[in-house]
């Protein structure tokens, strides 16, 4: 075998070929047509009248959607603007107002300009009555969201207010301890706005309300301040406290209560009647309690009496026997913290 060198010449020819692109519409309705022939049913083509009053004409639907009542709504004025104010031939404003006899929704209806500008301009004007009994730092809001294009204006006061409603009523206060409770409830916005109002809550009130409208929805915080007047004299003072809740529940200020039983070791019609004092004293409330007993059926008796330093516990308890010929027999004080006590025939007290 041997090598052998072979060179082949081959002769080549290039086409060069030059084309502009040309734009061109492409309608495939008669390729839809032929392959919806053989469908069943209902049309797949509706044809839309572009005419239609929807494209001619801007119909607002204006309607409330809060009672008037309820929050001391008077009436609510809503002005509506169209079109640029600056040209007066294409213009259109209406003024709409809504009041306790007037609350179906109203329509305004404009021509739409040649520009189809769907949009228009509201401005809201909410009005309060200032003797509905909600306190407020202002009787009127204003509400100018701009241009809008809903064709169904709702109006709402609440979103754009705070209301806050309070019920103070009295909740197991003892009228054998309590006479009357002074609640001071008390309100400051963000603008410096404060409204403050005093409440007298006894064991049998019935509920009291507080209503305050506020500018924003999230200033709803308050304080209460209570003092109690005690049945047996004096006061007890609290400090303010913040709240947020709906109600408020005027309890028993006392943290705990103490009891004293007492026994009686007196033959039935000794003595007339019985009068037994218990008196406590932590150095800031003093309450005094008497009862008055018949003697010709002594039963054992009992008296509560409320604390608010729960440490201090000691009460004084004193017995005055009366006889039935006029004679009075008055015993010792009996000072300490037992619960159960005896009382003898000469008066003497004996805790256990």
């Amino acid at each position: 075998m041997k090598a052998i060198k072979q060179v082949e010449r081959k002769t080549m020819v290039f086409e060069y070929h030059r084309r502009q692109a040309v734009t061109r519409q492409y309608a495939p309705q008669s390729l839809i047509g032929m392959m919806l022939d053989d469908l069943k049913g209902p049309g797949h083509f509706i044809e839309v009248d572009l005419d239609d009053p929807f494209f001619r004409s801007l119909d607002v639907e204006v309607s409330l959607t809060t009672a008037f009542a309820p929050i001391g709504l008077q009436s609510v004025a809503v002005a509506l603007d169209y079109g640029d104010a600056r040209n007066p031939q294409k213009h259109r404003h209406a003024d709409l107002v809504f009041d306790a006899t007037r609350t179906a929704p109203q329509h305004w209806i404009v021509p739409i300009a040649g520009d189809y500008d769907l949009g228009y301009r509201p401005r809201i004007e909410y009005h309060f009555d200032p003797q509905s009994g909600w306190a407020a730092e202002r009787n009127e809001i204003v509400v100018e969201p701009g241009r809008i294009e809903d064709r169904t204006l709702q109006l709402d006061p609440t979103a754009y207010i705070g209301l806050l409603q309070v019920e103070v009523r009295p909740e197991r206060l003892d009228p054998l301890e309590v006479s009357s409770v002074t609640v001071v409830l008390a309100h400051a916005s963000s603008t410096g706005w404060t409204t403050t109002r005093t409440f007298e809550v006894r064991p049998d009130s019935e509920p009291q309300t507080w209503r305050v409208r506020t500018e924003h929805g999230d200033q709803i915080p308050y304080t209460v301040q209570r003092t109690y007047h005690l049945t047996g004299g004096g006061t007890i003072v609290f400090e303010p406290v913040d709240a947020t809740a709906t109600t408020v529940a005027v309890s028993s200020p006392f943290a705990d209560h103490l009891t004293r039983r007492v026994d009686f070791a007196i033959p039935p019609g000794r003595f007339a009647s019985v009068i037994l004092d218990v008196t406590y004293d932590d150095g800031s409330h003093r309450v005094a309690r008497r009862l008055e007993l018949d003697g010709a059926g002594l039963s054992p008796a009992r008296v509560e009496i409320g604390v608010v330093d729960p440490t201090v516990r000691e009460t004084t308890t004193q017995v005055t026997l009366l006889g039935t010929g006029g004679e009075i027999v008055r015993g010792a004080p009996f000072t300490g913290d037992a619960e159960f006590l005896s009382v003898a025939e000469d008066a003497t007290i004996s805790g256990a």
